[in-house]
């Protein structure tokens, strides 16, 4: 802040007007939400829309849950590929058991061809 000049006596501050990044306006709107400021407070003292309040804190709501997420995700692939493994086994067993079939399927239709030469 600076001090500007003497008014009749009295000294006027001037705020500087200082241009936050994207990130430090988006950590100061959490901060001034959590700290207890409406979304009107946070809009004027910001010069944000209310739009922009919700977006930044959905987004930091997201992030918080980001590790419990992040794990759930993992475990999820896990399965996955522990159910890729299974259907695999499950197509070598469909192959294999295929096979036989067709070995009964002819023993069958031999059995037929003899039984009706009886």
């Amino acid at each position: 802040m600076q001090e500007g000049s003497e008014n009749g006596g009295k000294k006027e501050v001037v705020a500087e007007r200082v241009r936050l990044t994207r990130r430090e306006k988006e950590q100061k709107i959490v901060e001034l939400y959590e700290s207890g400021y409406s979304y009107k407070e946070i809009c004027k003292a910001l010069r944000v829309a209310p739009k922009t309040i919700a977006r930044v804190l959905r987004e930091a709501e997201i992030g918080d849950k980001r590790p419990e997420i992040e794990e759930r995700l993992s475990d999820l692939e896990s399965r996955v590929r522990k159910l890729e493994g299974d259907l695999k086994e499950l197509e070598r067993r469909i192959v294999k058991l295929s096979s036989r079939l067709d070995e009964v399927v002819k023993a069958v239709k031999r059995l037929y061809r003899e039984a009706i030469f009886v």
